[in-house]
Order: C-alpha cells, then sequence, then structure tokens
C-alpha cells in the first residue's frame, strides 16, 4: 500500500479521483454492466483493517 492516504472529494467523479491518486493505480479497478454502466472504484486487499481521517476544512 501506498504511503499517501488517498484523497476523496465529494462530488468527484472517478477520473477525478483516479488522477488525484496515481500511487493507487494498481487497485484501481472497472466493472462493466448491462446497459453500458461501468462500476469504477478501488479494490484494496481485505486483510488489512482500515483507517479513515476525516477532515472539515
Amino acid at each position: 500500500m501506498p504511503d499517501k492516504p488517498l484523497e476523496i472529494a465529494l462530488n468527484m467523479t472517478a477520473e477525478e479521483l483516479y488522477n488525484a491518486n496515481p500511487e493507487y493505480k494498481a487497485f484501481q479497478e472497472g466493472d462493466v454492466q448491462p446497459m453500458g454502466v461501468t462500476f469504477q472504484g478501488y479494490d484494496f486487499p481485505r486483510y488489512k483493517k482500515p483507517t479513515v481521517i476525516v477532515s472539515l476544512e
């Protein structure tokens, strides 16, 4: 896992999310669904418990 935290913002598109986090490219995934819909996101290993830090600036 990269040392840099994953940067996520409200109303961020998948493309913006991927561009803001190039260190996480190995975890990017797309799942093609019927009717031309593709779900995009990250698939992280499940063996580590995640840590979340929320910053309200």
